[in-house]
């Protein structure tokens, strides 16, 4: 839904030239997305390590 209000926003702040506003949209988005991507990434990169299980059982201990 965040990202629909976003488009949204973008195409009446550009007042109909929607280039300017899926590219200010996407600018956005991007920043917003990479950070969720280096989270996820770096879970990932977790899970898949060494002695994963015991990692992660730490993280709720």
């Amino acid at each position: 839904m965040l990202d629909a209000m976003e488009l949204a926003l973008s195409i009446v702040r550009h007042e109909g030239e929607w280039d300017k506003a899926i590219e200010a949209y996407e600018q956005k988005m991007y920043a917003y997305s990479s950070e969720t991507a280096k989270m996820a990434y770096a879970q990932f990169k977790l899970m898949m390590s060494e002695n994963a299980v015991t990692k992660i059982k730490q993280l709720f201990e």
